[in-house]
């Protein structure tokens, strides 16, 4: 955790948004926090790319299947 003034964020806006990337940034005014700066969570979704293997089924089957036309296969 860094803790910075209000002022010094002002003046080192881009710095610090670098360094949000890896910490959380406490700005703070007359010794209070007023804002808590850090990187959003990173997504699980990316983690599963790989995992389940490509069967070739797709969105478009799915949907014939639900219709009953798989036979039309277009």
């Amino acid at each position: 955790m860094i803790q910075i003034t209000a002022n010094d964020f002002e003046i080192n806006v881009k710095k610090y948004l670098t360094l949000a990337t890896k910490e959380r940034i406490h700005i703070t005014e007359n010794g209070n926090d007023i804002a808590i700066l850090a990187a959003p969570p990173k997504s699980n979704v990316n983690s599963f790319i790989g995992v389940i293997p490509d069967d070739g089924y797709s969105v478009k089957v799915a949907r014939q299947e639900r219709r009953g036309n798989l036979a039309d296969n277009d």
